[in-house]
Formats: C-alpha cells, structure tokens, sequence
C-alpha cells in the first residue's frame, strides 16, 4: 500500500530486503536505541536549541511530563 501510495515500483525481493533491513534484531547492538530519561534532553542539547524547543513546544513537554 505504501508503495502505490508514493507511486513507486516494488518487488517481493525490494520488499523483503526493507523487512530484513530494519529488523529488530539489527537494532540490539545498541547503536540505534539509546537509554535515557525524560529530562535527559536538557544535557544533551545546545542551550540555544533548548531555548526554542522549550519556546514552541514547552507547553506540550510539560504536559507529558519532559519539562517541569
């Protein structure tokens, strides 16, 4: 479906590749996932760049509870 939907060419062996490509197992070696905490994005970030996420989605973050 979202082949046609983005109206390219695909083939079982295209789609197959894809599956085992971003299978789960590929992503235990931990280079994809990360462990960290809600407010870990404050030490992460540039204090400038959490400045303007802090300005446009501060409301949201509180609300889940990201920022106090």
């Amino acid at each position: 479906k979202i082949f046609k939907f983005l109206s390219v060419s695909y083939d079982d062996k295209i789609t197959q590749k894809i599956i085992d490509s971003n299978s789960f197992d590929k992503f235990k070696d931990n280079k994809f996932f990360r462990k960290g905490f809600a407010t870990n994005w404050k030490e992460e970030l540039k204090k400038s760049t959490n400045k303007k996420i802090l300005h446009i989605h501060g409301k949201l973050m509180r609300r889940y509870g990201y920022y106090e």
